[in-house]
């Protein structure tokens, strides 16, 4: 069976907007023929960072999500300032803000579909290397933020506990897994190995 992708007939239709983000329609033929209405909810690109301090903990942050309703314990990142900037500058600007940790090296780990179905908008992933408090947090005016820092151990017991609210996390990691130090390799390692037999 070969797979027909659907054609676009005319531009989208912006129906609602806020907080850099969009709700528009779009017009489709689909595979069949069928003319259909497919809704997308839009927003920026965005950056998160898997920050591992010299002492190998890595930095998180507790904020309140709208989404969830609920206080999420989450590696910092936070949204393009516009489709131009560098998302790697991005993921270095939200550490800052978000926690007053700097890195020495940053390096990309590739991006992925926030929701590949309904939205256009990508996540940048990078691994933040040596990171050291070097200021106070200054998140943006309508965030709170509480910082703190987790073993490996801690960080994977968290995604195994409730993947749901941490699938960011767990591709970060996986993706950054090569460009670890050898000890973190092995801490990771043996978290799963701790797991496979508890």
């Amino acid at each position: 069976m070969t797979i027909k992708p659907w054609t676009k007939l005319g531009k989208p239709e912006i129906l609602a907007e806020g907080y850099r983000k969009n709700l528009s329609r779009q017009v489709f033929t689909d595979h069949t023929g069928h003319r259909q209405d497919f809704y997308f909810f839009e927003g920026v690109d965005w950056s998160v960072i898997l920050a591992v301090t010299s002492s190998g903990k890595i930095v998180m942050v507790r904020q309140f999500k709208q989404g969830s309703d609920s206080i999420s314990e989450e590696i910092p990142g936070g949204s393009l300032d516009s489709n131009q900037e560098e998302t790697g500058v991005v993921a270095s600007r939200e550490l800052k803000e978000e926690t007053g940790y700097t890195p020495s090296k940053i390096i990309p780990l590739g991006n992925f579909w926030l929701d590949s179905r309904s939205s256009h908008t990508i996540g940048h992933l990078f691994l933040g290397e040596n990171c050291t408090r070097s200021t106070s947090p200054t998140p943006d005016q309508d965030e709170q933020t509480e910082v703190f820092l987790v073993s490996f151990k801690e960080l994977i017991l968290k995604i195994t506990k409730n993947p749901s609210n941490h699938r960011t996390e767990a591709l970060a990691l996986m993706r950054a897994f090569p460009h670890l130090k050898k000890r973190y390799q092995w801490q990771i390692i043996w978290a799963f190995i701790g797991l496979m037999f508890k």
